[in-house]
């Protein structure tokens, strides 16, 4: 399914148009291609996929977090006498 998936991907012809080189100039989807991929089983990928949603989410929640003490560092600051 994710072999379909990937071939598909590269088989498409905007992606072939970018034949430029967008990341490094020296490498065409021409010259790559045609190599193998060796996908992992579904299962650790779905571990994987498992996990990397794990640290995602935590990461977002974090930065909400942050936000919030932006928030009210700047509401307390307002409310100190010489600001």
């Amino acid at each position: 399914m994710i072999t379909k998936k990937i071939s598909r991907l590269l088989n498409r012809k905007d992606i072939v148009a970018y034949e430029i080189g967008s990341v490094q100039a020296s490498i065409k989807v021409s010259q790559v291609i045609n190599y193998e991929v060796a996908i992992p089983p579904d299962d650790l990928l779905n571990k994987y996929d498992d996990i990397s949603t794990k640290i995602t989410n935590y990461i977002y929640d974090i930065e909400e977090e942050i936000n919030m003490c932006h928030e009210l560092l700047e509401l307390l600051l307002k409310q100190l006498p010489f600001a």
